[in-house]
């Protein structure tokens, strides 16, 4: 990608929360996680701090989630679950 045909962030934070959901299927959870964070700083960059309530956030929790949960964190997983 050049300087004239950039991805809108929003674009590329869907790109990251969809490809961390491919790296949990193939249980590579430290790069889905790696995926997910760079998501969330997009997203706070994107739609400021106080994002929680965002669409984006709360499927990033969501992924988050399911992570945890694979992982078998069932705890963070359920906090996490909630919370999207």
């Amino acid at each position: 990608i050049n300087s004239k045909s950039e991805v809108k962030p929003h674009i590329m934070i869907n790109i990251f929360i969809s490809a961390s959901g491919s790296y949990r299927a193939i249980k590579q959870y430290e790069v889905a996680m790696n995926m997910l964070d760079k998501a969330e700083v997009l997203i706070e960059k994107t739609f400021g701090l106080d994002n929680d309530k965002s669409l984006p956030m709360s499927h990033l929790y969501n992924q988050k989630g399911l992570i945890n949960r694979d992982k078998g964190d069932y705890k963070s997983a359920l906090e996490l679950l909630k919370k999207s």
